[in-house]
């Protein structure tokens, strides 16, 4: 059994951690953001309105109801990425069971 990620699961989980590491860490440092005090709102709303921009927010839904169509491993993936960051503001700004931007 051949257990390599194909290459546009590559792709997206690449694509996903590029995303982090350029966009979402250097905002976090930017406005000084404490995970251990919580995210402000509007912080959390700016990076849900950019993620879902890029098919990120809700990728586990199906692109039809506007979700990133992303396939159960590449959302495991993406979960992966954020949980690697080991930063609260990332699980904070991605909770699915709140209000979506």
């Amino acid at each position: 059994m051949d257990f390599k990620l194909s290459e546009e699961t590559q792709i997206m989980r690449d694509s996903f951690r590029q995303w982090v590491e350029r966009e979402l860490q250097p905002l976090a440092e930017k406005e000084n953001v404490d995970p251990d005090k919580g995210v402000p709102a509007e912080i959390i709303t700016r990076v849900r309105k950019r993620s879902a921009e890029l098919g990120y927010y809700s990728h586990h839904m199906p692109e039809e109801v506007g979700g990133g169509g992303f396939s159960m491993l590449v959302s495991h993936l993406s979960k992966v990425t954020l949980v690697v960051i080991k930063s609260r503001f990332w699980r904070d700004c991605f909770r699915q069971n709140s209000v979506a931007a």
